[in-house]
């Protein structure tokens, strides 16, 4: 397991324990295999295995094929990093909530239009939908190397064709964009999406389902992140966070497992 020492500590940062970690990624390996096989190959007592394994069922990362023997499956990576990364986020959303109540409790709350609460490296603002997609152009329009983009196709059309003007500076700049977006009705944004298309810097990809989350990563460190609900992307809590290059490099990993399985788009039809 010395090889995926890195990976181990990557999936720690996102919420599973060391052997939680080790039980995964050797099923990600192996596929369906035995408690005793991966107790013997993560070197880790069999009880405590089973432990692990117990957890990881609720969490539903694994899941159990009745035998004899019993086997044991783990989800996709693409699925557990969506799973991590959503829970992370419920976790920083509720902790933004349980801090603007203690403020309110020591009556140190001021009105503003937006609610942000600054946690280490990380920012949770509660947007609404307008601003939600000025803030897209916004973090964009300092980008100076690359941009990568998952958006669903209202943030899509009302926060990059919107602001397209913004966006195509960037391009000409020679900013590099990647953008991944539900898949959308282009005859009505055929006018607007053409300049884009005809810049060789500007990549875009798209998919046939909603993304379970929206994603902005700038130059590779700055990382933008809402969970996009059911039925619209309006008031969603959107998380912020620059220069943690750990958490920026798990978003991006998500990002190219999505970018590699989506359809390439070269020109509206």
């Amino acid at each position: 397991m010395e090889s995926n020492l890195s990976y181990i500590r990557k999936l720690q940062k996102l919420g599973l324990t060391e052997i939680q970690a080790k039980i995964y990624l050797i099923l990600l390996s192996l596929g369906k295999e035995k408690a005793s096989t991966i107790a013997k190959i993560a070197n880790v007592d069999r009880s405590n295995v089973y432990k692990a394994i117990d957890k990881l069922q609720k969490r539903k990362i694994v899941s159990k094929i009745l035998g004899p023997p019993n086997l044991f499956e783990a989800i996709p990576l693409e699925e557990l990093l969506e799973l991590l990364v959503k829970a992370k986020f419920e976790q920083y959303t509720k902790l933004s909530r349980e801090a603007e109540l203690f403020k309110k409790s020591y009556n140190y709350s001021k009105k503003i239009q937006t609610s942000e609460n600054d946690f280490g490296m990380f920012k949770i603002i509660n947007f609404s939908r307008k601003a939600h997609f000025k803030a897209i152009s916004i973090v964009c329009k300092n980008a100076q190397k690359n941009v990568d983009l998952i958006l669903n196709k209202k943030t899509f059309i009302g926060g990059v064709i919107l602001f397209s003007d913004s966006h195509l500076r960037c391009l000409q700049r020679g900013v590099k964009y990647r953008l991944i977006s539900e898949a959308f009705d282009t005859e009505h944004v055929q006018k607007e999406m053409n300049p884009f298309l005809k810049n060789s810097n500007f990549e875009m990809k798209i998919i046939n389902q909603l993304p379970l989350m929206e994603v902005c990563v700038v130059d590779n460190t700055g990382v933008g992140l809402s969970l996009v609900p059911n039925k619209s992307v309006g008031n969603a809590p959107f998380l912020i966070t620059r220069n943690n290059l750990g958490f920026a490099e798990i978003v991006l990993n998500h990002f190219d497992i999505i970018w590699n399985k989506a359809e390439k788009i070269t020109k509206v039809v």
